[in-house]
């Protein structure tokens, strides 16, 4: 039995259990907090703010999601306590941590989906958007986005489509992380050769925000310092740094294990790949955690080369990137170790087999699990046949 095989009773009951526990801790821990930094500007710019603000960027997010949640806690909760803020935060990271785990265990396992759960609800690498109320925004986006890519999962509706492609909008009006996890959902798509034509969902919703960055967006408040045209040198520099530096953080590193995590973390996946095909999901996962780091090297490459590593970046690397890379967990080896089942496997592991070598394969397995006696006297008779059709080899053993 493997990882992928193996099976823990009521696992989604303990995950969201756990959660729940992890969650409330964090809550109790950070009751006697308060609010801090860019919530000043929410709280200070709140009473004057018509419906045109909530479409105006903050910084250089797109933040309608935030900014209604803010508007609805401080005109109920008020200043009185952080913790109404803290429980909108911990609900979403809450949320973010099954859907890792649902997402993993549909590839990988309950095992392996157990194991990324646990690793995102206490992740110290990412304690900034565990902490602070205000990070909503970036958690908040993550958590759309991975329903989105969990909604394309299930079976195949216009109902389902429909709802992946909402929660993307959604992951939009959190932030700007929600571009990356745009990308993940249209790559799923398009990578998926039946699922290609609904692409083209996803065009309206692409030209609403390239609207709203003409009109509005070009007015938020730029980095400090700000971005200039050497970011794009700095770019390809800037996003292998912090690859590494995300995948360091999930073992608590961080610093200069970031090279070392960077290899490491891309020889398994690279090992993965090539043995098996990386699926739509796969590909999807993977281009949503470059364009992340691509999109903020452009904004953010001039700053100190900490910046890949800071905590808000450290935790929207790996809610992403775990569904995609777990499928390393679900074994490509058959149960069976039979001649037969290694030429079957050796066939269909090749990307584009011929029929003469898969052929050749059948008649050694053939010649190998025939029995030395006389056929007149062998109680039963196996023979092997062999097909590479759609690049598999099947076997099948039948009796006289």
């Amino acid at each position: 039995m493997t990882v992928g095989e193996a099976r823990v009773r009521r696992a989604r009951i303990i995950v969201i259990s756990a959660t729940v526990a992890g969650c409330a801790a964090i809550l109790l821990m950070s009751r006697g907090f308060n609010f801090y930094f860019d919530e000043w500007d929410f709280i200070l710019a709140a009473p004057d703010w018509t419906l045109l603000s909530y479409l105006q960027p903050h910084n250089e997010h797109p933040s309608l999601i935030p900014k209604l949640v803010y508007g609805i806690l401080l005109n109920t909760a008020g200043l009185r306590t952080y913790v109404p803020y803290m429980v909108v935060l911990m609900l979403l990271h809450g949320a973010n941590v099954v859907l890792v785990f649902e997402l993993v265990r549909r590839r990988s396992g309950e095992v392996a989906g157990m194991g990324a759960a646990a690793l995102l609800l206490f992740l110290g690498a990412g304690w900034e958007n565990l902490l602070w109320a205000f990070q909503i925004t970036f958690v908040g986006s993550v958590a759309c986005g991975l329903g989105a890519l969990l909604a394309l999962e299930l079976p195949r509706t216009r109902a389902t489509l429909s709802i992946a492609v909402a929660l993307t909008a959604a992951s939009l009006m959190f932030s700007g992380i929600g571009i990356a996890l745009a990308v993940a959902v249209g790559v799923h798509l398009a990578a998926s050769p039946e699922r290609r034509r609904e692409v083209l969902w996803l065009v309206p919703l692409a030209a609403a925000v390239l609207i709203w960055y003409l009109v509005l967006g070009r007015s938020g408040t730029p980095s400090n310092p700000p971005p200039t045209a050497s970011n794009i040198l700095l770019t390809p520099g800037y996003a292998v740094w912090g690859i590494g530096a995300a995948a360091a953080g999930l073992v608590g590193e961080g610093g200069w294990a970031a090279p070392v995590a960077l290899v490491l973390g891309g020889a398994s996946i690279g090992w993965t790949w090539w043995r098996r095909r990386p699926d739509a999901f796969a590909l999807g996962a993977a281009a949503a955690l470059v364009t992340f780091y691509l999109i903020t090297a452009v904004s953010r490459a001039g700053m100190s080369t900490r910046a890949p590593c800071s905590g808000s970046c450290c935790l929207v690397t790996p809610r992403g990137a775990f569904p995609g890379v777990a499928r390393g967990a679900r074994p490509w080896w058959p149960r069976s170790s039979s001649p037969a089942s290694t030429a079957a496997r050796s066939c269909s592991s090749s990307r584009r087999p011929s029929r003469r070598r898969c052929s050749e394969k059948a008649r050694t397995c053939r010649r190998s699990t025939t029995p030395e006696t006389p056929p007149a006297q062998a109680p039963l008779k196996e023979s092997i046949r062999s097909s590479c059709r759609r690049s598999r080899a099947r076997i099948f053993t039948t009796a006289p």
